[in-house]
């Protein structure tokens, strides 16, 4: 199961990106070598990784987070899928006999896939 970033957050990364490339690149044909084109590149890159690649994998006993430009990040693991709650809208994993919150935000999810999440694990309202 893939769960993806909102795609809010790209729309407000790429026009940002793009004017930043756009204002360095007129200061550049002008003579004047300025960061803001570096600087709009990553932005850019950034906005396409919030589009296109996944925000948590999530595998028979693991949760894969990933960064916006689609490496894993971190790995969690757990035995069952009683050790993996949703409370408060937190994602809480248990291990090592204690409950952990996932570093994971329902904000930058698609809030399909969210639901997605909520019929798997169940939201208990604690």
């Amino acid at each position: 199961m893939r769960l993806h970033y909102n795609k809010t957050v790209s729309y407000l990364f790429m026009p940002l990106g793009l004017l930043n490339l756009v204002l360095g690149s007129i200061l550049l044909v002008r003579g004047q070598f300025t960061f803001s084109i570096i600087i709009g590149a990553i932005i850019i890159l950034l906005g396409w990784g919030y589009w296109h690649k996944p925000y948590v994998t999530i595998q028979p006993n693991q949760f894969i987070i990933h960064t916006p430009l689609g490496w894993p990040q971190r790995i969690y693991s757990f035995n069952a899928p009683e050790d993996v709650k949703i409370v408060h809208k937190k994602i809480l994993l248990k291990q090592d006999g204690e409950w952990k919150r996932l570093p994971v935000s329902k904000l930058i999810m698609q809030a399909e896939d969210w639901l997605a999440l909520q019929r798997r694990f169940g939201e208990v309202g604690e």
